[in-house]
């Protein structure tokens, strides 16, 4: 029996779906890192997820006629395969605890499927989503919150919370289609430059922040870009907006591009000279605002684990020691 909640964009259905076989390993050590090399064919390459924990790496390819999300130990070089969908599969977002993953496909322009899986790849939920483009957030201090923000063909949008363990959806009234969750029961977004907290128990909003220009958020933390003469200051503040620390980029030209913040101290952040059309762009390792390290890296895209690596470039190829700066081609696709 399905269950299906129809709204103007929205609707949520119970599907069947499949798991896929684990895989051989293909090992080729790295000499001094330990580190394995996956290679991959570049016609069945799609794309690269992010890391399942602090040596497993997920990525999407393409194999015999069906797509599939699979997992690469760095330091054993063990392969498996932890979904296969004959649909396409456009994303997959791993929850920060490590303990949860989702896959969102389509068989067609005009809805999305969410699938929640446990680590093991056990299904916990299955959403489908009228919309011609979806924005997921997920809710990092509890896994079972998603923002959902639905987009139709003309880009008019609404965005849900919906929590999969009420079975639950709430309509939310917002500006700002890419909300940002701070907490377990509070979002954040933008209202012009206004950075907005609300509180969705009690839909109390409150004012944390002017002159923004944008933010990035974790489960307590704010980090706020600001314009400061001709250059950028960023600030981190807690959740209820009391301020922890700032600093100010020496590059006036530069500004962030993505962030990452590994614990209350530790924010990883690349930035890009933004009056360049072929920037040079930096990855910084922060401590409470000081620069302990800052390395140069090839394209935008940026992934870290709570240790001590990160994978940047154009599909996130490289692999780089963040307290050495030490890279290497984790990932060969030709």
């Amino acid at each position: 029996m399905k269950r299906i909640i129809w709204l103007p964009i929205l609707a949520i259905a119970l599907l069947g779906c499949q798991q896929q076989a684990i895989e051989e390993p293909q090992p080729h050590m790295e000499e001094e890192e330990m580190i394995q090399t996956l290679n991959i064919p570049e016609d069945e390459f799609r794309f690269v997820a992010g890391w399942f924990d602090e040596q497993t790496i997920g990525f999407v390819v393409h194999q015999e006629n069906e797509n599939h999300v699979q997992a690469f130990n760095i330091v054993t070089g063990e392969i498996k395969t932890l979904y296969t969908d004959s649909a396409i599969i456009s994303d997959v977002l791993i929850h920060r605890s490590s303990q949860e993953f989702l896959v969102k496909t389509s068989n067609n322009s005009t809805e999305a499927i969410i699938i929640l899986f446990t680590k093991n790849a056990e299904i916990i939920d299955e959403l489908v989503i009228e919309s011609s483009e979806l924005e997921i957030n997920w809710n990092p201090a509890d896994t079972s919150k998603l923002l959902l923000s639905a987009f139709a063909e003309d880009w008019s949008y609404e965005t849900y919370m919906y929590d999969s363990k009420k079975q639950e959806i709430t309509q939310l009234a917002l500006s700002d289609p890419f909300p940002k969750w701070l907490g377990e029961d509070a979002i954040v977004y933008k209202e012009d430059s206004t950075i907005v907290k609300e509180l969705l128990v009690t839909n109390d909003k409150i004012l944390l922040a002017s002159d923004v220009t944008q933010f990035f958020a974790s489960s307590t933390q704010l980090l706020l870009e600001q314009p400061e003469g001709e250059t950028k200051r960023y600030k981190v503040l807690d959740a209820e907006g009391k301020e922890l620390y700032t600093w100010v980029l020496g590059n006036p030209a530069q500004a962030a591009v993505h962030a990452e913040m590994l614990d209350d101290e530790m924010i990883v952040m690349s930035t890009a000279d933004q009056t360049s059309s072929m920037p040079t762009i930096f990855l910084h390792q922060l401590h409470s605002g000081d620069e302990v390290e800052k390395y140069e890296i090839e394209g935008e895209l940026m992934s870290c684990n709570s240790t001590d690596r990160c994978l940047t470039g154009n599909r996130l190829e490289t692999m780089i020691q963040l307290e050495t700066g030490e890279k290497m081609e984790w990932l060969v696709s030709k």
